[in-house]
């Protein structure tokens, strides 16, 4: 790979050295999202794909499409595009989850990455995504809005207690470019 715009990929094994580097900074800020990743690494990209089938899944879960932002040769993020909502989900969660890792917040990329989701949703037939995050989280709820975020209610999370805003948007609302 070569330096350019960040864009979205399927994960893959070739990224393997990339994905581990931002799993490992995620443990040293204290945050253990990707950790399975350190591990076996084929066999977390297979339970990746395995969220994606429709069929096998646990009891409640939806069908979830995984992507990676890279830049680059770094791996910037992740993304989760769950293709329906279950009642957990219209708690908290929604149709597209999304993170940046820790040393590039703040650039932007989070606004880039909702805004590429949004348009993988428009192109699976969602056309308005349920969007979710903690109320205490104004970083993650600027790029909802600067999304094209509608608030739509707020909820209180089974897992930390906390209060979980709800958003909708229009999968056409995207801002930023790709």
């Amino acid at each position: 790979m070569n330096a350019q715009s960040p864009r979205l990929v399927a994960p893959t094994a070739a990224l393997r050295d990339a994905f581990q580097d931002m799993a490992r900074e995620y443990q040293a800020a204290g945050d253990e999202r990707h950790v399975r990743a350190t591990g076996d690494f084929l066999s977390y990209l297979d339970g990746l794909a395995r969220q994606g089938k429709s069929r096998g899944l646990p009891k409640g879960h939806v069908p979830m499409l995984h992507f990676w932002l890279v830049g680059g040769e770094r791996v910037l993020g992740t993304a989760r595009l769950r293709l329906r909502l279950s009642p957990m989900l219209l708690r908290e969660g929604g149709n597209i989850g999304y993170d940046i890792r820790p040393s590039e917040r703040g650039r932007g990329l989070g606004t880039l990455l909702l805004a590429l989701m949004l348009r993988e949703a428009a192109a699976r037939g969602i056309e308005r995504a349920f969007v979710t995050c903690d109320a205490i989280n104004a970083a993650s709820r600027a790029v909802i809005l600067r999304n094209g975020g509608v608030p739509a209610g707020e909820a209180i999370s089974d897992r930390s207690g906390r209060v979980v805003l709800h958003h909708w948007i229009p999968t056409g609302a995207a801002t930023a470019a790709p």
